[in-house]
């Protein structure tokens, strides 16, 4: 068969696959993104170790859906600038600015923080070259909003632990990905090591990036308030802008791509309501597209990475936990060190103690952080520093997933932040009666 409608007929056949897995997460009550998790190692595991060739076009099939012919750096420029413009398409705007400060220490000072600290860990218990530890600090300090906010909103979370975890996982990733692309570079050779140089390059990337997507966002309102309403028109102007934003900032003006969408996608949000008619189903459609790049690019880096586990030793499960300690230390030392600094200042109202524990819990890692690893994997670097890497970023994801994701629930219900507070207990009271005595005078 056609190496073409493999891959179209493997990821058809994901897309399927991933479906299926909706009803029985809810049954199991566990984030879909676990179960996408098992079904990835799963196939990677059963490709690895079957002679596919004896099955004929169901083999090819079957490989295809473990590769499906897209390398590591592809699947992350396909799948990450939808997965990025929904999540700051959908945020409540005015709830992030109100807490930009904390937010900014989560997703920018805290990458920075897990960096240096799984960073120099690492070096310590391993012995592996610092640049090669760091890199691995930044692959990993990337967030991954869709199970820990799925959790959240299922179980009626308050809305300002919503707005921490999901405006976190918004920033950080460009962040973190910034970081390893001046890191990759610097083991590669192609950059001189210099504290100084990273520091004006990563900035001067953060700001053009937001300059960036803000202007990049004005020009397409420009054009979608001239659709006449077009439903179709307006969402092909918006994927338009999600990968012109991507595109255009890493490659041409070589800003943050990353930071463009993001950005983008908030200006949208906050004019978006007021300028587009059709606003609602342009949120609808993009939730589609969000499921779509999540579920396919976890499933397939998950299928993949499995190859690289092929080489795993008994001294990256000593190592993994080393890192597992570090990466959630440095959360700890984040929220519960720093963070109480802006309360005390006056730039923070302050955080209840049940949030800041559920937000270092809920720090899972996914699709981004295992692309990142194979794209790491798929670099020109040492052998022994790209198995080093895309081993422990992986077995660190599937930690996360398998330890802390299904706790999540259970620690919101100790925590008792799935009931209401006792002012949303009166406001409910009164909707209440006021909606019973309306009843009451229609039934007479």
């Amino acid at each position: 068969m056609d190496q073409i409608f493999v891959a179209i007929f493997a990821i058809a056949l994901a897309l399927v696959l991933v479906s299926l897995l909706l009803p029985v997460a809810e049954r199991l009550r566990v984030p879909h993104t676990v179960l996408l998790a098992v079904l990835g190692v799963a196939l990677g595991a059963t490709a690895t170790w079957t002679d596919t060739e004896r099955l004929g076009w169901v083999g090819e099939v079957f490989k295809g859906l473990t590769t499906s012919g897209i390398s590591p750096d592809a699947l992350l420029n396909v799948f990450l600038p939808p997965l990025l413009f929904t999540a700051g398409l959908t945020i409540d705007v005015r709830r992030l600015f109100d807490e930009m400060s904390a937010v900014l220490l989560l997703a920018i000072v805290a990458v920075f923080v897990c960096i240096a600290v799984v960073g120099g860990v690492l070096h310590v218990v391993t012995g592996f070259n610092i640049y090669a530890c760091l890199l691995l600090g930044a692959i990993v300090s990337t967030t991954d909003p869709a199970a820990v906010i799925g959790i959240l909103r299922e179980v009626g979370a308050p809305k300002r632990l919503s707005i921490l975890a999901e405006g976190e996982a918004l920033f950080n990733d460009a962040a973190a990905i910034s970081t390893f692309t001046i890191l990759v570079n610097v083991l590669t050779g192609s950059l001189v090591p210099d504290l100084g140089i990273a520091g004006l390059t990563f900035l001067r990337e953060f700001v053009g990036g937001i300059v960036l997507g803000f202007l990049l966002a004005h020009v397409a309102l420009f054009i979608a308030t001239r659709l006449g309403g077009s439903i179709t028109g307006l969402t092909s102007v918006m994927v338009g802008l999600a990968y012109v934003a991507y595109v255009v900032g890493n490659e041409v003006v070589h800003v943050s791509g990353v930071v463009a969408v993001v950005v983008a996608a908030l200006t949208l949000a906050a004019l978006g309501p007021t300028r587009l008619r059709q606003w609602e189903a342009l949120q609808h459609t993009w939730h589609q597209l969000e499921f779509w790049a999540n579920s396919l690019i976890f499933l397939l880096a998950a299928s993949v990475a499995v190859s690289v586990l092929a080489n795993l030793r008994w001294w990256h499960l000593g190592a993994v936990l080393a890192l597992y300690a570090a990466a959630f230390g440095a959360r700890t030392l984040v929220l519960f060190g720093l963070l109480p600094v802006l309360e005390a200042a006056g730039r923070v109202q302050p955080v209840d103690r049940r949030y800041k524990t559920m937000i270092v819990w809920g720090g899972l890692r996914g699709a981004v952080t295992v692309a990142l690893a194979l794209v790491a994997f798929g670099k020109g670097l040492p052998q022994d520093v790209r198995e080093f890497v895309a081993i422990l970023a992986t077995l660190f994801v599937l930690a996360t997933l398998f330890i802390n994701a299904p706790t999540l629930r259970p620690l919101m219900r100790f925590f008792r932040l799935n009931e209401l507070d006792e002012t949303d207990r009166a406001l409910r009271d009164r909707v209440l009666l006021l909606s019973w005595a309306s009843v009451a005078g229609q039934v007479r």
